[in-house]
């Protein structure tokens, strides 16, 4: 952050934010994987 000019105090909000964004992206992801994998196999049983 500090390269670009950016203040690193805004690190502070910055990350608690993204890192519950980043969990619930994740999680939808496992998820959506997961359906489909369901999917293809009452597909090709």
């Amino acid at each position: 952050m500090s390269g670009v000019g950016a203040p690193i105090a805004i690190l502070g909000i910055i990350l608690p934010i993204y890192t519950i964004i980043d969990m619930v992206e994740t999680a939808e992801n496992v998820w959506s994987d997961s359906c489909v994998a369901a999917i293809v196999d009452k597909e090709l049983s």
